[in-house]
């Protein structure tokens, strides 16, 4: 398990995006999602049993989904002969710890964005580049941080009204002595470790919300940008945030949690 709070060393993250663009990989491997494969090259260059450890993450025996297949591509060394192709790879997949946190940094997202923990994957690349749990959750935990303020940023320009700061320090979730509660810190702390105990906090201030934005069209106005916020980070957190809402109520009402059009 993660050492949930330890940054030993600065993290550097790119200055276009913290995470790994997938698409433009699989677009410079000339692969696509219905055919990891495609690349015969670069599965050569990787070798078998890389392969077969790799194709395990997800819980089959193949290379078969987006991540594994970057993970392939970063250990395979794989360059290809197009030059502007194998500068997408470059500029994606950093030569040593940085790449290799960068693909540990996609895989412990997906722990939100799947529900899973993908120990192994983490395992593998922390093994493969000698690489530090601390190392790892130092660069995730910035990166993070980087895409959550940028999606709050994005949703401040569609709302008429105050937002970041009454999220930040305008009002107080209740909880152990009703101390204030950073609402957008609480998203950032459960993409960073999805405990049950980040997830019961993250779920308390959802619903403090959304009584507060009951309360008022102005409040509602506020709540459905929370909302949407975690919409956008991870659809499939938003859905279980609003299953555990409503999970004991006859009658539904939720409108507030409806996904990003």
């Amino acid at each position: 398990m993660f050492v949930f709070f330890c940054p030993l060393i600065r993290a550097q993250l790119p200055s276009s995006n913290p995470f790994i663009n997938t698409a433009r990989i699989l677009n410079a491997c000339d692969t696509t999602e219905s055919d990891f494969r495609a690349n015969k090259a670069l599965f050569e260059d990787a070798g078998a049993d890389e392969v077969r450890q790799i194709g395990t993450f997800e819980g089959g025996a193949e290379i078969d989904s987006t991540a594994e297949f970057v993970t392939l591509v970063f250990y395979s060394k794989h360059t290809p002969k197009d030059a502007a192709k194998a500068r997408v790879l470059i500029e994606e997949l950093s030569a040593g710890n940085a790449g290799a946190a960068r693909v540990g940094a996609m895989w412990l997202k997906k722990r939100v964005l799947d529900g899973k923990m993908y120990e192994e994957a983490i395992a593998f690349i922390q093994n493969k580049s000698k690489i530090s749990e601390q190392e790892l959750l130092e660069y995730y935990r910035a990166a993070v941080s980087a895409e959550v303020d940028a999606v709050v940023e994005r949703v401040m320009k569609d709302i008429p009204v105050a937002f970041y700061s009454y999220f930040r320090e305008g009002d107080a979730a209740e909880g152990a002595g009703k101390t204030k509660v950073n609402a957008i810190d609480l998203v950032k702390e459960y993409f960073v470790y999805p405990s049950k105990e980040n997830y019961e906090k993250l779920l308390d201030a959802v619903r403090h919300f959304g009584r507060v934005g009951a309360a008022s069209d102005r409040g509602m106005v506020r709540f459905k940008a929370f909302i949407r916020i975690i919409d956008i980070l991870s659809p499939r957190l938003r859905q279980q945030l609003s299953d555990d809402i409503f999970k004991n109520e006859g009658e539904k009402d939720e409108e507030p949690f409806a996904p990003v059009q």
